[in-house]
Order: structure tokens, then sequence, then C-alpha cells
């Protein structure tokens, strides 16, 4: 996908065209480097902050206290996968790293099916 700058009369680009450009750069960025774990890394990160945000405005202190367990426990192993994440892309490759976290992820998969099997037999 080729990104062409159309310009007008002056040869500016219109805001139109260039907000076109910057999501055509992000759709190519996320080909190219993107990753399943970088991704869900990220929709996961901005889970636990909305989350975060909504209990810590509460009135309660109970309320406040566990947007901070969150905050603890729910961003810092997030964010420790980000960066194990970019650290293999850079050394690795994109390629490379997401053939490994396919078989991660349907190794994990796999586990929540036996489980949910295991669970389901002991009724």
């Amino acid at each position: 996908m080729k990104s062409v700058i159309l310009s007008n009369l002056n040869n500016k680009p219109t805001l139109l065209q260039v907000e076109l450009n910057k999501k055509l750069k992000m759709i190519k960025f996320l080909q190219a480097k993107g990753t399943i774990f970088f991704i869900l890394g990220i929709l996961g990160f901005i889970g636990v902050v909305i989350t975060i945000i909504v209990l810590a405005t509460g009135h309660s202190a109970p309320d406040k206290l566990m947007a901070m367990y969150i905050g603890i426990f729910g961003l810092i192993p997030n964010l420790l996968l980000l960066i194990i994440d970019r650290g293999c892309v850079w050394k690795f490759g994109a390629v490379k790293v997401n053939k490994v976290e396919k078989y991660i992820l349907g190794i994990f998969i796999l586990l929540l099916i036996l489980n949910w099997i295991r669970l389901q037999s002991q009724l």
C-alpha cells in the first residue's frame, strides 16, 4: 500500500490527507513490527488503566485500595511483557517472534481447555 499525498493548489496537503497518511503509517508499522503479545499487551494496558481510573475515582477507601492493587499487579507484568516482546523483536525480528508467540498462545489455550475439561469431570 503506497501512501500518496495529494495536494491542493498551494502544494500543501489537506488535514484529511495528513490524517490518512498517519493512519497508513500506523498500519504499516503494525504489519511490519507488530506481534501478538504487543497488540494484546497494549489492549491489556488500556483495559487496566481504564479500570484503575474508574476505581480510583470512587468514594470508598476499598475502591482506591483495589485500584492500587490492580495498578501494581496489572500494569507491571504487562509492562514487562511489552519490554521483553520489543527486545525479542529487536533481536530476532517480528516474523520469528510471532511464530514463537503463536506456539505459546496455543499452549495456553490448550491448557485452558484441559483445565475446563478437568473441572467439568469433577461434577
